[in-house]
């Protein structure tokens, strides 16, 4: 069977944002514990740059799909995933980048890394209500809270 691709944005060295790429890469594939998101929107935060550009010593595998906190709707969960399903709207953060098309996050985890199950209104809400200015319907960004 062949792999299933989507488009992810991506760096492959330290540096600015010109060295950002949309590539097609494999959709990743949720762990036992993990659930496996279609991203609907992600956030641009101020740690994603400084990651980016080398000003945080974190270690890093290239390429990198940069992004951590997310809303999106489940796909797939892992066979030891009992608290959500298939279709369902969650916002969260996750360790495996979300400037993608989909994006992998534990089921469960500390508060502040948990995934939280809401309705596809309440995304909307949450990200235009946040972050859209009147008339515009670009998403500028979503922080998960």
């Amino acid at each position: 069977m062949p792999e299933k691709t989507m488009k992810a944005i991506r760096y492959h060295r330290f540096g600015g944002a010109e060295l950002l790429r949309l590539e097609e890469t494999a959709v990743p594939i949720p762990g036992a514990k993990e659930v496996l998101i279609r991203v609907i929107a992600s956030s641009v935060l101020p740690i994603d740059w400084k990651i980016r550009q080398g000003m945080i010593p974190i270690p890093v595998q290239f390429p990198v799909i940069p992004g951590a906190s997310f809303a999106g709707i489940v796909e797939d969960v892992g066979a030891e995933v009992a608290s959500f399903a298939r279709g369902q709207a969650v916002f969260g953060r996750s360790g495996k980048g979300t400037y993608a098309e989909y994006t992998t996050a534990p089921s469960r985890g500390r508060r502040r890394s948990r995934l939280i199950r809401c309705s596809i209104r309440q995304v909307k809400r949450r990200i235009c209500d946040r972050y859209c200015r009147r008339g515009e319907h670009r998403i500028h960004s979503f922080a998960g809270r």
